[in-house]
């Protein structure tokens, strides 16, 4: 009777820690994924619970997903892979064989404040595609070779002058006459150091993008998941930059307290 109390209780430490290995890893897709049917990401979300996946997912359940839900010829899709707390890592899987693999551990390094204190900075964040949840601040008050009242911007065919000095620049899609969740290209220059024109692709989340980004905060905060929030806004941050291009974290942390 022992012996038995024992195994029952070995086996229930196995359990539980299996259980508890599972609860770190969330599958998530794209909302506009069109490479699986609803009912292949119901069978995939199933299959993502079995006992083989629970160790490391990221190793092992890609090739089952290639295996057992191979797209048509020519066709790929894309699922997300969250290890709660820690990275998000992106899998394409493609008819060709190819698997696109990317992963983040943190975008702290690549998040950037408002103000810029050398053009380095500001050249390093601006050529990259930006997402903007409403509004995009920039501050050159710091800078010598740029200011804010010799900002020339240009995008989607729009052109404007920022003429106060003492006031950031800021940038909706109202300015630019853009419909969110289109991406289109924006110019900046200074009058005053005509030297360089600096470019970017930008992209302001429209309703669409934003109930994504909600869908994805309900996969990765089910019962039993806890999260610290500055481990919630870089996961948001993570996705966000996997999905449409690089954001700040104040902002995910702004609009996360809006929802």
């Amino acid at each position: 009777m022992k012996i038995y109390k024992i195994c029952l209780l070995i086996l229930f430490i196995l359990i539980t820690q299996n259980t508890f290995s599972q609860t770190n890893y969330v599958l998530s897709f794209p909302k506009n994924e069109k490479g699986l049917t609803e009912d292949i990401k119901i069978k995939l979300q199933a299959d993502f619970q079995k006992t083989e996946f629970r160790s490391n997912p990221n190793l092992t359940f890609p090739d089952y997903a290639r295996k057992n839900y191979l797209p048509k010829q020519g066709q790929h899709y894309s699922f997300y892979i969250v290890k709660l707390n820690d990275n998000i890592t992106k899998h394409t899987i493609s008819s060709e064989r190819f698997e696109k693999k990317e992963q983040l551990v943190s975008l702290v390094s690549r998040s950037s404040g408002l103000e810029f204190y050398n053009l380095s900075d500001f050249e390093e964040y601006y050529k990259d595609t930006i997402v903007i949840f409403d509004t995009l601040c920039l501050d050159f008050s710091k800078l010598y070779e740029l200011s804010n009242e010799c900002i020339h911007m240009v995008g989607n065919g729009q052109a404007f002058d920022h003429p106060n000095e003492y006031a950031p620049v800021f940038l909706t899609a109202s300015a630019f006459k853009v419909i969110p969740g289109t991406y289109f290209t924006a110019e900046l220059s200074c009058k005053t150091y005509p030297k360089k024109t600096y470019s970017s692709t930008l992209l302001f989340l429209g309703n669409e993008e934003k109930e994504e980004l909600r869908e994805f905060v309900k996969a990765i905060t089910l019962p039993g998941n806890t999260f610290d929030p500055h481990d919630m806004v870089q996961q948001i941050q993570a996705y966000i930059y996997l999905r449409w291009g690089k954001c700040q974290a104040g902002e995910v942390l702004q609009w996360f307290r809006h929802i």
